[in-house]
């Protein structure tokens, strides 16, 4: 286990995730400073993550994901008030998980 613990220090040094910089990779480490200073287009990327959204690891997140937006499209038209889109999709979304 030892002998992990040392890979696994290893493989995150700063030195070896500048190195994957260097190849275009994104790093698993946060937080080096100035990283991707000298690359405008890794710097471009990295600006853009915070426009991201993360898909939730939900088995059943596709149906998920149409409710919500069903319902948003419903309050948006004005077809219900947002309270009611909201209390819609909660319920919808609970009787898929029954």
């Amino acid at each position: 286990m030892e002998i992990c613990v040392k890979f696994l220090k290893y493989l995150t040094g700063d030195s070896n995730q500048r190195t994957l910089e260097e190849i275009g990779l994104f790093t698993v480490k946060r937080g080096i400073e100035d990283m991707y200073m000298d690359n405008p287009n890794m710097k471009r990327i990295e600006e853009s993550l915070s426009y991201t959204h993360y898909i939730p690891l939900m088995d059943n997140w596709k149906e998920i994901d149409y409710i919500l937006h069903e319902e948003i499209i419903k309050a948006l038209l004005g077809e219900k008030p947002s309270y009611e889109a909201i209390e819609d999709a909660k319920i919808k979304i609970d009787n898929l998980n029954k």
